[in-house]
């Protein structure tokens, strides 16, 4: 009396513990369902974007200047880590950490501690000795959840034939990729800040 609480009829069963979890469940896969039908979406729409124009063919520039009888510059010949046009996985494997993480392509230079970095470096090479040999020359490469930018700005350094899109919607940590791929001189590599929906938009 005097708590606004009404007891409910006799007559109706009270839901139990394992109703309560089996309701909760069935709402969770609802949800993840629904999150993995909006992301094949989006993936989708991505997919049907045209692909970028494809980089100019060095042999058919140095043809066209020797006919016109100028001289062409190094496309290589920009500022930041230089690599080979596009190693294969054998050649990473024979490449030590020094030259392969040099610079800004350290993971330490992404706020990582030592042992992490030791770590990071593993599985960075790891990933880009299995990525390298799917990457023809032109591909575009968005990475979602791209954090500091770690396994883009390798690649990116390693294939400059290829563009390389860094997708975070964290700001702290974009702003730490996108500092390092400044610092690094890449010019096929770019930073957006926002969610998978903002980027499709």
């Amino acid at each position: 009396p005097g708590t606004g609480y009404t007891a409910p009829p006799s007559g109706l069963p009270r839901p139990t513990t394992t109703t309560y979890h089996k309701r909760k469940s069935h709402k969770r896969s609802e949800a993840v369902q629904l999150v993995h039908t909006r992301v094949e979406h989006l993936l989708g729409d991505l997919c049907r974007r045209p692909p970028p124009p494809p980089p100019p063919d060095p042999q058919h520039s140095a043809h066209c200047a020797e006919s016109n009888g100028t001289s062409t510059a190094d496309p290589q010949s920009s500022t930041g880590p230089q690599r080979s046009a596009a190693p294969q996985q054998s050649q990473i494997a024979g490449m030590s950490d020094e030259q392969l993480f040099a610079g800004e392509l350290d993971p330490a230079a992404g706020k990582l501690g030592a042992d992490r970095t030791l770590r990071k470096r593993q599985q960075l090479r790891s990933v880009a000795s299995h990525v390298l040999p799917l990457l023809e020359p032109g591909s575009r490469v968005v990475e979602f959840g791209a954090g500091c930018g770690h396994l883009s700005l390798l690649l990116a350094s390693l294939r400059p034939d290829c563009l390389f899109t860094l997708v975070e919607v964290k700001p702290y940590t974009s702003n730490i990729a996108a500092g390092r791929v400044a610092s690094s001189g890449l010019a096929n590599a770019a930073v957006f800040t926002g969610s998978i929906d903002e980027y499709a938009s």
